[in-house]
């Protein structure tokens, strides 16, 4: 475990927020990316919530992966739970 000293726990203190608010704002651009790649498919959800979901549950299912013991897996099984609840939508 390490030990910090004065002088990097003031550090570490200054740089976590601010990790934190670059990691929101990463998110956001990859986000707001997905939701225009998603509203050009013809197919896609026509609410802009529907498209945003769509977005934030493809993030989140990297996120996942990335801690799974089955990276693939884990996207595969994510995407088909997303694919079902999206199906009876766009047949509406």
């Amino acid at each position: 475990m390490r030990t910090f000293t004065p002088l990097r726990a003031k550090v570490a203190a200054v740089i976590r927020p601010v990790g934190r608010g670059y990691a929101s704002q990463m998110q956001a651009r990859q986000e707001e990316a997905l939701v225009a790649a998603i509203a050009s498919d013809p197919e896609a959800p026509t609410s802009a919530t529907a498209r945003r979901a769509l977005a934030r549950f493809t993030l989140d299912a990297c996120s996942l992966a990335r801690d799974a013991e089955n990276p693939l897996a884990a996207v595969e099984e994510t995407f088909d739970l997303v694919e079902r609840g999206f199906a009876h939508r766009l047949t509406r």
